[in-house]
């Protein structure tokens, strides 16, 4: 196992760094910071001189490229040159039933599986799995956790609501590291709160976070004496 730095100085002091291979699943609700998150381990490994397969359902590519590029992770060099390769789910004016969702799920997973990155991304998981069967979406991510036994880590990104809270508990149990990020209000200052609920791998760090996102600086970390002030 190596420990890659996501590249913030300030998130590699608190976290300790990702471990590589593992698998981690970031849950939050809509706008919590996930999808900065995600870019932010996914701009670490390649710093580290790792290609990076990026699925999103957020965003097309050249999209995706520019709203990160608005918060201080310019991957547009990694872009052009092909390390950072993103893979857009167009999942905007599908009519929506379990067949497509199933469907779709597999030929993601193919995908996956054949653009050999070190790290994978699935940003995110929600509205697929909204509409798949239990069992393809549990086999999805199971499968997904198998690309670990072939050195390559995996990150996917979750919103709670999306899931009954049995098949939720089972999704977080099958992976390495679970973060959880909520908003949150201190001394009177809106931010968000990074939890580190689970953590494979024997890193050393918070399991508490506070943090912001400013689009002049990027992801904030706001040391508690800060926040409370």
């Amino acid at each position: 196992m190596t420990v890659v730095k996501t590249g913030n100085e300030e998130l590699d002091r608190r976290l300790g760094g990702i471990p590589h291979p593992t698998t981690i699943v970031i849950e939050g609700e809509q706008g919590a910071g996930k999808t900065v998150l995600a870019a932010q381990i996914a701009q670490g490994f390649l710093l580290s001189g790792m290609d990076v397969l990026y699925a999103t359902t957020e965003a097309l590519s050249y999209d995706l490229v520019h709203r990160l590029r608005g918060v201080k992770i310019d991957l547009t060099r990694d872009f052009l040159e092909g390390t950072f390769r993103v893979a857009p789910v167009n999942v905007r004016g599908f009519s929506w039933d379990s067949h497509r969702a199933e469907t779709l799920l597999t030929t993601l997973l193919d995908h996956l599986r054949e653009v050999s990155a070190p790290l994978v991304v699935v940003d995110s998981l929600t509205l697929m799995a909204a509409y798949a069967g239990d069992r393809v979406l549990l086999d999805f991510v199971r499968c997904c956790r198998q690309l670990e036994d072939f050195g390559r880590s995996v990150v996917i990104t979750i919103h709670p609501q999306g899931f009954e809270e049995s098949i939720l508990a089972k999704i977080r149990s099958m992976f390495d590291m679970y973060f959880r990020i909520k908003a949150v209000t201190i001394g009177g200052r809106r931010l968000k709160s990074l939890e580190r609920i689970k953590n494979s791998g024997g890193l050393v760090g918070s399991d508490v976070i506070s943090f912001d996102i400013d689009p002049s600086l990027g992801l904030r970390v706001v040391p508690l004496s800060l926040s409370r002030g």
